[in-house]
């Protein structure tokens, strides 16, 4: 069987931080799952580590680390960039958004997962380009 390749959003981790109920358990869902291979960039590492490493959260920068030590870290070059510029531009993006959907497609990604609203322009890509995988409780039921 095929593993899954899977690009995880911030939110992902955060959930699973400090989600609640169905966040933290779909987020889980996805970070637990067997069947795949959990994709990361620099720009995860970027979103996520900055806050609780002023803060001091040591806790939670010990489990930010320990899930992006598990995951397939995608090289950042100029390629990651220019995708990024070419997708904001298409598709009406966010800077970092438009970063982790061009490291998801240049990581060669199956799908991005995220809790991302469904009416943000992220789900304006092309499922053929990049699925876009809602975990929000109201879209991802765990099996």
């Amino acid at each position: 069987m095929t593993k899954i390749r899977t690009y995880i959003d911030a939110n992902v981790i955060i959930n699973a931080w400090r989600g609640l109920g169905p966040f933290q358990d779909n987020a889980f869902a996805i970070l637990e799952d067997p069947d795949r291979i959990l994709l990361s960039s620099a720009f995860l590492q970027l979103e996520l580590l900055p806050k609780p490493t002023f803060h001091k959260n040591v806790g939670e920068v010990a489990f930010i680390n320990r899930i992006l030590e598990h995951t397939v870290h995608v090289p950042t070059d100029e390629q990651i960039p220019r995708k990024a510029l070419e997708l904001s531009s298409r598709y009406d993006l966010a800077a970092i958004d438009a970063l982790h959907a061009a490291a998801a497609i240049t990581g060669g990604a199956d799908e991005l997962a995220t809790f991302e609203s469904r009416e943000k322009p992220l789900y304006k890509i092309p499922p053929a380009e990049l699925f876009v995988m809602s975990l929000h409780p109201d879209d991802f039921k765990i099996h």
